[in-house]
């Protein structure tokens, strides 16, 4: 007798990864067939333990059990009412709580529940392969992969009619290509497919193959045997596949459009959740007297009693930074005006004095101006205001240029017992002798101070960073005595037959004598094969920088022929042609510094000055100390063809030249033909027309 076999939207797969059935989920085929089960027991008993087990451990709080099953003792129309108002994926879990709910949601009884609640969630129709509740967890089920229980698998594939993952689909989804020679072609016409990525091949899922294969071959085995209607139900059963498989078609191409439509809305709906939520937290720390402002940035979260500490801690980090940030624009702001009114302040002031006032970012640490800056209100600063404490700034200037002399003579005190008896004597003469001689120890400093004028004007250089961070700007500069500076010049007036604690600055340069050290070997510099010729300013900048220093003073003859040649060398760049220069009479240049002849011509075009005289008309900025001059061989002429000059010839030919400025900045003796001297002189220095023996020489 042959057993006619129902068409059906379900068919069974053996064998093969997933074989399961198309209509049923993973929480449904456990237990449909049995309903007898009592609800009381969906909470197992606790296994009693021994009192000995107990004691080892800290007792702990019971989570509070629900007995979930008297529910159903409700009337089935209120029963039936609320569940109208429960969504998709809740009516979901419910049907998976006990046994009872799950009969009771699976009935077609609850059809109607069903429809409405995928109604609530603008669902695309139930397609006829699929119950509402199949229908119902494809859409809203949990994330998990029907296969291999792997989390996160959002999106159901409505063309197979499962929730897969993607390694799953790697290692059970196979191409029509690959199966064309291995499967009958019936077969991957009566089993539904999936389109993968971008491409339009057909994929089909090695479980559901090997289902429809079994069934085929049991259909086709009953129409071998000539059992009477095996043919029809063959041909039914390939007819009710075909339906099936274009109602999954056109089933998973609706809802390509849903599922984008459905993510928008998701993402939308929990945005908006957030806000909500974002809302009500910012509400209860505004009650507890938190500013808005300082809530930038708060997420949304959930338990507002087991949030509470973290979020008001991070509230009020956030409102110390944001304070923080606000008091720096205002105490900018306020730097910015008293700067200004500094400015004007100088402005008003005898030019010459100009180098006795600190840099700004000094002043700005006064008590006058500190006060106005650090005023603990929110008020920005009043010019006039800032105006009216400048009563106090002559003081605040004093105190510190006295504090700078202390500091020179503490030094001068402890260098010497000669130079405690000088100050003991008289401060001020001790500091302006020549053996008074300062260096600073700053980072960026360099150099040192011939006259202590000089050090109390001085500025040390302030990097970006310092000026961020004021600890780091020393109101004084961190000062040192030169000592081996000092025993140079107590070496040349000895030379010179003067006394060294009596002899001051202005003596020095009025003698203008020369001197050579004898420690340094000799070279060929423009001819001459000796040592440098240097003045008493020279020495000691050299005692300061080297380790030797044995001096031996020239005669008045050969320094005068030493001076001519060193006239000849210092073309490039002297005090005057620094920008360092300012006029006295105004106080056009106090942030514009410019060269003497500029100054000179300013003085007699505006202020009628026809010989300006330094010091009185015009004068140089002593934050700036003064430029060496350039230096020259005392020895001995050497012939050219010996020297070293003569020794790097350009090719062997022709006539010799070198750049006279490179020859007096760096001793280069670099050789070159006349074309090339010029052409290099021209790209290098800047002169459009080098001069022989004035730019450059010839041997």
């Amino acid at each position: 007798m042959s057993t006619a076999r129902r068409s059906s939207a379900k068919f069974l797969s053996s064998g093969g990864r997933g074989g399961i059935e198309v209509g049923v989920t993973r929480e449904q085929s456990d237990s449909d067939a049995s309903t007898s089960a009592d609800e009381s027991q969906v909470v197992a008993k606790k296994r009693r333990t021994s009192s000995t087990a107990r004691s080892k451990t800290a007792p702990k709080a019971r989570k509070k059990l629900t007995d979930i099953s008297r529910i159903m003792h409700m009337p089935m129309d209120v029963l039936f009412e609320i569940f109208k108002c429960v969504g998709p994926r809740d009516l979901i879990h419910l049907s998976r709580t006990s046994k009872t709910l799950r009969k009771t949601l699976m009935s077609k009884q609850t059809i109607s529940i069903w429809k409405s609640a995928l109604a609530m969630r603008d669902s695309p129709d139930c397609p006829d392969i699929y119950s509402y509740p199949r229908w119902a967890d494809l859409l809203f089920g949990e994330s998990f992969c029907q296969c291999c229980s792997a989390k996160g698998v959002q999106r159901a594939d409505f063309g197979l009619g499962k929730r897969i993952c993607s390694r799953c689909k790697k290692e059970a989804l196979f191409p029509a290509s690959k199966l064309k020679d291995r499967v009958d072609a019936l077969v991957l016409d009566l089993i539904p497919h999936a389109i993968v990525g971008a491409s339009s091949k057909k994929y089909y899922w090695i479980g559901d193959i090997q289902g429809m294969s079994k069934q085929l071959k049991g259909y086709q085995a009953d129409v071998s045997l000539d059992k009477p209607g095996a043919k029809k139900a063959l041909n039914d059963f390939i007819t009710s596949r075909l339906v099936l498989v274009a109602q999954t078609t056109i089933a998973a191409r609706n809802c390509k459009e849903w599922i984008v439509t459905h993510a928008e809305t998701a993402k939308s709906e929990k945005l908006e959740r957030k806000a909500t939520r974002y809302q009500d937290i910012l509400q209860r720390l505004i009650a507890l007297g938190y500013d808005e402002r300082d809530m930038v940035g708060l997420g949304s979260l959930s338990g507002w009693n087991t949030m509470r500490k973290a979020v008001e801690q991070y509230v009020c980090e956030r409102r110390a930074s944001r304070i923080g940030r606000e008091r720096l624009l205002l105490d900018n702001s306020r730097k910015t005006v008293v700067t200004n009114v500094y400015k004007e302040f100088k402005a008003s002031v005898v030019p010459a004095t100009w180098a006795h006032h600190p840099a700004d970012e000094v002043a700005l640490r006064f008590d006058c101006f500190s006060a106005l800056i650090n005023d603990p209100s929110d008020l920005p600063l009043d010019v006039q205001r800032c105006r009216d404490v400048l009563k106090d700034l002559p003081g605040e200037l004093d105190a510190l240029n006295e504090e700078k002399t202390a500091v020179l003579l503490s030094l001068l005190v402890h260098s010497s017992e000669e130079a405690r008896a000088s100050v003991q004597r008289d401060a001020g003469a001790a500091l302006d002798l020549a053996t008074s001689i300062f260096a600073c120890c700053g980072r960026h400093c360099r150099g040192i101070f011939v006259g202590w004028q000089y050090a109390i004007c001085h500025r040390c250089p302030v990097s970006s960073h310092e000026l961020r961070s004021e600890t780091l700007i020393s109101r004084i500069p961190d000062f040192r005595f030169a000592s081996r500076a000092s025993q140079a010049v107590q070496s040349l007036t000895s030379l010179l037959e003067l006394d060294a604690w009596s002899t001051a600055v202005g003596d020095l340069d009025r003698e203008d004598a020369r001197f050579v050290c004898l420690a340094c070997p000799c070279d060929i510099f423009i001819g001459i094969r000796g040592r440098k010729a240097l003045s008493w300013r020279h020495c000691v900048t050299h005692a300061e920088e080297s380790k030797h220093a044995q001096w031996q003073l020239l005669t008045p003859l050969e320094a005068t022929e030493v001076k001519a040649r060193e006239v000849s060398v210092r073309h490039h760049c002297t005090d005057d042609q620094e920008y360092r220069w300012s006029c006295n009479h105004c106080p056009r240049y106090l942030d514009n510094l410019k060269p003497r002849l500029f100054v000179n011509q300013h003085l007699q075009t505006e202020h009628g000055c026809s010989q300006p005289v330094e010091g009185k008309d015009f004068f140089y900025d002593r934050r700036y100390s003064k430029t060496l001059f350039d230096t020259v061989n005392f020895g001995e002429q050497v012939p050219v063809a010996s020297g070293k000059i003569a020794t790097r010839t350009a090719g062997g030919k022709g006539s010799i030249y070198h750049c006279m400025t490179c020859i007096s900045l760096s001793g280069s003796s670099r050789a070159f033909e006349l074309k090339g001297v010029i052409s290099h002189i021209q790209a290098k220095h800047r002169v459009k027309t080098p001069k022989i023996n004035q730019d450059f020489i010839g041997s």
